[in-house]
């Protein structure tokens, strides 16, 4: 397992570019007829320089669409930076990317996060979509993208997700992206938040046998 984790974070500290002489990394996205249709842009170290934009974007998408966090919200750019910084880049168990189509336009994120080392195993999360252009299935095509590279390079051997449970458009939308429901969980009184969410795992085999020849 110890081994399993220093792969994980070389892995990710590489696409954060948290290396002096770190390159940047990008992922091809293709659509259904191999060709590219855009790219997944790591969110790197130097993101305040390199993509200036990139915290006042997240920003926007997310005080557009609160229901990515369960409950209602309102973000600036800088606590937005904020959690770039804590949440994604300091952390060694999560990645975030920002979703580029082919013509440069940037049009949301998706990340992998919460690896469980020991079954090979992490959760799909932060995806949103937050503008309308480009490929209208950019998203499907993203995570199949996120997932081929969390097969052959990150070594996974499942993937999970949660969604709110009254959001079925995003449960359709992974249950055609060959995601099956495993478990609802209901918020015990305690609990900070009211949601009820599912749990979904990628049904490994199907995806493999529809997406890799």
């Amino acid at each position: 397992m110890r081994e399993y984790r220093s792969l994980i974070k070389t892995h990710l500290d590489k696409f954060k570019s948290m290396g002096r002489f770190d390159y940047l990394k990008l992922i091809p996205i293709y659509n259904n007829q191999k060709e590219m249709v855009g790219y997944l842009r790591p969110v790197t170290k130097d993101y305040r320089t390199s993509m200036p934009e990139c915290a006042g974007l997240v920003a926007k998408w997310h005080n557009e669409h609160p229901e990515i966090f369960g409950h209602p919200m309102t973000v600036t750019e800088q606590t937005t930076q904020e959690w770039l910084d804590t949440s994604i880049i300091e952390r060694d168990d999560r990645i975030l990317f920002i979703i580029v189509a082919i013509d440069g336009a940037k049009i949301g994120h998706i990340g992998l996060s919460s690896f469980r080392y020991d079954q090979r195993c992490c959760e799909v999360d932060s995806v949103l979509r937050g503008e309308q252009s480009g490929h209208k299935r950019m998203m499907g095509f993203a995570l199949n993208s996120l997932i081929d590279w969390g097969i052959k390079y990150l070594k996974l051997e499942d993937i999970e997700l949660k969604v709110t449970s009254d959001n079925k458009q995003a449960i359709d939308f992974y249950r055609i992206n060959h995601f099956y429901i495993l478990k609802a969980h209901k918020p015990h009184e305690h609990e900070t938040s009211p949601k009820s969410y599912t749990v979904m795992k990628l049904h490994m085999h199907r995806w493999k046998k529809e997406n890799i020849s």
